[in-house]
C-alpha cells in the first residue's frame, strides 16, 4: 500500500484482469472497456502502479499440463471442479511460459483487479469464465486482494437456470473476493438470488467514462479515420444522414436467413432516406459485408483503432445492434440505439442502465424484419434534444463509474 499526498492509503500496484489490446480478440467491447477500466484504476482510483494481465489468459489455453492434470471428461464443466486444486499445483510448480508469465505479473501485487466483462454467464461450456475464476483463485492463493468488476452475471438464453457446478464454483471464489461489483442491476438481482450471503453492488460499465473524452465526426482524413478504406472515409466525409448496423453475440440464425434479413433491413432504411453503415465490432461479425453490394452503403471492419470505430458511430443518426460496448460508444456519443437481443440480458440492461424504453428486437433472421425497420427509422429522427439527452445520461453514468473506483481505491 501506498499513501498519497492526500493521506489516503492507496494499493501501490494494482494488476489489471483481462485486459485486452487486440492480441487477444479484435473485438471493440473487450478492447474499449478494459482500456476504460485501466484508466480509472490510474485516474479515478489513484493507482501509481497498473499492470495490465492481457486477456490472452482467458482465451488461450495456459492451464494444460498442470499437475494434477486436469481429468479428461467429455464434460466441459470439469474446468469448473478443479479450480482450486489446478491453482495450487500451477503455483507450486509452474511450467515455463504463459503460467510462470502469469506468477510472475502477478508477484508483487497488492490486489488483482478482474476485469469480469462478459465472463460470468453461468454455461458449463463457458472456458474463458473458467480461466478467469483460475487466475483470481491463483491471485487468492498468493494472498492477494481480488476483486471482480465491471461485469456481467446472467444465464443463458433458453436456460432455465445456471449450470450448478458453474454457479458453485463462481461462488466459492466470488465468497473470497474483498469486491464483487456488478455493471448493471439486473446482474445484482441475479447475485442475489444466487449468493445471498456475498456482499455485492453495481455500476454503470467502466466503458461509460469514455462518455467524457470528446469525439470529432467526419473528419476523412486525420487520427479519427485511421484504418478506413478510401470508399468508406468519403462515405463518412458526406453530410447526408446514415444509420450504423452491427451484428448480435446471440444464438444465429442460417446464413441465408441472417443476409436476407439485413438486405431488407438496408432496404427500408435506404427508401426512409437513410445511408448505411455496416460496423463489424468482432471478426464474426464480417458477414455484413455481403450487403455491400447495395447502394449508398459502406464497411467499417472489426480491427480498425477504435477512435475510428468510436468517431464513425458518433457521426450517425442511430445504431442497430446486439453488441453492448459498442452501444455504449454510441450512447457515450448521443447517438439513440436500437438492440438486437444477445448471449445474455446485456442488451436489454443497458437500455435499463440507459433509462430509456427497454424494447430488444430478434437478431437478423430470427424475426420481424420491418418492425425493426420502423424503429431504425424513428430512432434516426430523434430530435436533437433526445440525442443530448442521452448524452447527459451517459455524462451521469460516467461521473458514477468515476466515483465508485475512486471509493476502491480508499478502501
Amino acid at each position: 500500500m501506498t499513501t498519497g499526498n492526500d493521506g489516503v492509503k492507496r494499493p501501490g500496484r494494482v494488476v489489471i484482469g483481462r485486459f485486452h489490446d487486440g492480441s487477444a480478440t479484435p473485438n471493440w467491447g473487450g478492447r474499449a472497456t478494459s482500456m476504460a477500466l485501466a484508466g480509472l484504476v490510474t485516474r479515478s482510483a489513484g493507482v501509481a502502479d497498473v499492470v495490465p494481465l492481457n486477456g490472452t489468459f482467458n482465451t488461450v489455453p495456459f492451464e494444460h499440463g498442470s499437475v494434477p492434470a486436469l481429468p479428461h471428461s467429455d464434460d466441459p464443466s470439469i474446468r469448473f471442479r478443479a479450480v482450486r486444486d489446478t491453482a495450487a499445483a500451477m503455483i507450486a510448480d509452474p511450467l515455463d511460459g504463459p503460467q510462470l508469465d502469469l506468477l510472475d505479473t502477478l508477484a508483487g501485487a497488492d490486489e488483482l483487479w478482474m476485469n469480469g466483462e462478459g465472463d460470468p454467464i453461468l454455461a458449463r461450456k463457458r472456458t474463458t469464465l473458467a480461466r478467469t475464476l483460475l487466475i483470481m483463485e491463483i491471485a487468492l492463493q498468493l494472498g492477494i486482494r481480488v476483486r471482480m468488476l465491471n461485469s456481467i452475471l446472467s444465464i443463458p438464453p433458453g436456460m432455465d437456470r445456471a449450470h450448478p457446478v458453474v454457479v458453485s464454483a463462481l461462488g466459492d471464489v466470488l465468497s473470497r473476493c474483498d469486491s464483487v461489483v456488478y455493471r448493471d442491476p439486473e446482474s445484482l438481482e441475479l447475485h442475489g438470488d444466487l449468493f445471498p450471503g456475498i456482499a455485492a453492488d453495481w455500476v454503470p460499465d467502466a466503458l461509460f467514462a469514455w462518455a467524457e473524452v470528446p469525439v470529432q465526426e467526419r473528419v476523412p482524413f486525420g487520427p479519427d479515420s485511421e484504418g478506413l478504406t478510401p470508399a468508406t472515409a468519403r462515405f463518412l466525409a458526406d453530410p447526408s444522414p446514415y444509420i450504423a448496423v452491427s451484428g448480435a453475440s446471440g444464438p444465429r440464425a442460417s446464413d441465408e436467413e441472417r443476409v436476407a434479413a439485413l438486405d431488407q433491413l438496408v432496404r427500408g432504411l435506404r427508401s426512409a432516406g437513410f445511408r448505411v453503415l455496416l460496423v463489424a465490432t468482432d471478426r464474426i461479425d464480417d458477414w455484413l459485408t455481403s450487403a455491400l453490394h447495395l447502394e449508398g452503403t459502406a464497411y467499417v471492419g472489426a480491427d480498425v483503432p477504435l477512435a475510428t470505430g468510436r468517431a464513425a458511430l458518433a457521426g450517425a443518426r442511430a445504431f442497430v445492434s446486439g453488441r453492448y460496448h459498442p452501444s455504449i460508444l454510441a450512447y457515450g456519443a448521443g447517438v439513440p440505439c436500437v438492440l438486437m437481443s444477445s448471449n445474455s440480458h446485456k442488451t436489454r440492461s443497458l437500455q435499463r442502465v440507459m433509462g430509456v424504453e427497454s424494447r430488444e428486437h430478434p437478431a437478423f433472421g430470427r424475426g420481424d424484419v420491418s418492425a425493426l425497420v420502423a424503429d431504425a427509422v424513428a430512432a434516426g429522427r430523434t430530435s436533437g434534444r433526445g440525442r443530448r439527452a442521452l448524452e447527459r445520461q451517459a455524462r451521469a453514468n460516467a461521473a458514477a463509474v468515476a466515483a465508485r473506483f475512486a471509493a476502491l481505491g480508499r478502501g
